[in-house]
């Protein structure tokens, strides 16, 4: 499946479709935007907290979430790792405000693909996606 690939190929193969999992809505409305601009990249869903990020994970069942680590109503590590259990094919990029030294531990601990700080996200976003993409599952996951 080739859903990184340039314009050419995206009209080939099925979308990238990504949940976003960020209780603010400025954040949801830019990032959406955002992805979108890309080729065969499409929202399916948002979610505003972290029960709704679970909910609309199964129920949409996205290529990608896009999950905000400081979410209401179950947030965190406990929810990417109830996730990734239900939904190990799913790649998961962490999205934070932390500093990257410290998001390298919490990356391990979630199971997670990836993270975005997001004091960075327009600058790394797209290319962190593709590196998930490409990566091998994390460690403790189904391959």
């Amino acid at each position: 499946m080739s859903l990184l690939s340039d314009g050419h190929e995206a009209t080939k193969s099925p979308a990238l479709r990504i949940l976003i999992a960020d209780d603010n809505a400025t954040i949801r409305a830019i990032l959406r935007q955002f992805l979108e601009s890309e080729p065969g990249w499409s929202v399916c869903a948002e979610a505003t907290n972290g029960k709704d990020a679970l909910e609309k994970t199964l129920k949409f069942k996205p290529d990608l979430l896009l999950l905000d680590l400081s979410m209401p109503e179950y947030g965190g590590l406990a929810l990417c790792q109830s996730i990734r259990k239900q939904a190990p094919e799913l790649k998961i990029l962490l999205v934070s405000e932390q500093d990257p030294s410290l998001m390298k531990a919490t990356l391990a601990s979630a199971q997670a693909d990836g993270f975005v700080v997001k004091s960075e996200i327009v600058s790394t976003l797209k290319t962190t996606i593709r590196e998930a993409f490409s990566a091998q599952p994390p460690a403790g996951t189904a391959s």
